[in-house]
């Protein structure tokens, strides 16, 4: 079975072949964030100094920069709706304001160090310790592994600790 196409019927699947990709490119770049990303993955083949023949049309990159996009916010979507649990230390930090709402960082510490923190605290650097650097509180998290956070963090841990509290 011959087929044989003539010049004409190339030339007219060509055209609609564009006018449909003028059409979705218009669409496209319509979205925002979507022009800026085209021209960044433009300007990443220029840089690197792919030859001409072989850099993508700019119509190919904002497609590439749309389909990205799309998986980006599909993946933020999906993360949504978790939030980030607090980890052991905070929430017995929690349970110390839930007790006491005006305790104040020397009392926590003091606190962490007690009977009620010998599960989760394992121990706070003293100031001779810490003479390099900040000093540490060195505790356990829910899956038993050490962690180490940094004295200071403690006052902000303290404060979403009270406002937590306050609000529910």
């Amino acid at each position: 079975m011959n087929i044989s196409v003539s010049p004409k019927d190339i030339n007219k699947r060509n055209s609609e072949f564009w006018l449909v990709q003028s059409q979705l490119l218009v669409q496209r770049m319509s979205i925002p964030g979507v022009a800026e990303a085209a021209t960044y993955i433009i300007g990443t083949d220029a840089a690197i100094r792919v030859p001409i023949q072989w850099q993508k049309p700019f119509e190919q990159a904002v497609a590439e920069a749309t389909t990205s996009r799309e998986i980006f916010l599909r993946e933020q979507a999906r993360k949504a709706g978790r939030a980030r649990q607090a980890d052991a230390l905070q929430q017995l930090i929690r349970e110390f304001v839930k007790e006491n709402p005006k305790v104040s960082l020397p009392l926590l510490v003091h606190l962490l160090l007690g009977e009620r923190g010998a599960e989760i605290v394992i121990s706070i650097d003293g100031p001779n310790e810490a003479l390099a650097g900040e000093r540490q509180i060195h505790w356990v998290d829910d899956m038993e592994r050490p962690r180490a956070t940094p004295l200071s963090c403690l006052k902000d841990r303290l404060y979403r600790a009270k406002k937590s509290a306050l609000t529910s």
